[in-house]
């Protein structure tokens, strides 16, 4: 499935797994079946899902916000939009609550990130000297 999976994730039954050489997997966690893939390359490192949309840190780019969708062979991952400013580093790890994503971002700190509009609302614990990971 991937060959370098830096972290995974649930979604009821569906596993979510970032890899950090091609983008995110879905898969069936029963059946073991890939459901979808799509290339985020070039680092996805963690996933958050949320509903039919899901997450994705991403080393360069930010959160890379993906839409689940049915198809005809499992289902399809079509891209939303990003969340990234001038501000930020190198992302690597999510956390969410119901209207938030926290996206962990070495010296830029953690970027609080509104789902309903991908806008940065406020930063935290951004440093010169001690990054977020």
């Amino acid at each position: 499935m991937a060959d370098g999976t830096s972290r995974i994730a649930t979604d009821g039954t569906t596993i979510l797994a970032a890899d950090v050489f091609s983008g995110l997997h879905t898969a069936d966690a029963d059946s073991r079946d890939l459901l979808a893939f799509r290339p985020v390359p070039n680092i996805a490192l963690d996933a958050e899902a949320d509903g039919g949309a899901v997450y994705v840190a991403h080393g360069t780019y930010g959160v890379v916000a993906l839409q689940r969708a049915a198809g005809l062979n499992g289902e399809m991952l079509s891209f939303v939009g990003s969340a990234h400013g001038p501000t930020w580093n190198y992302t690597s790890d999510l956390a969410q609550s119901a209207t938030h994503l926290y996206a962990a971002d070495g010296y830029g700190g953690v970027q609080v990130v509104d789902k309903a509009t991908l806008q940065t609302t406020t930063t935290l614990l951004a440093s010169a000297t001690d990054p977020v990971r």
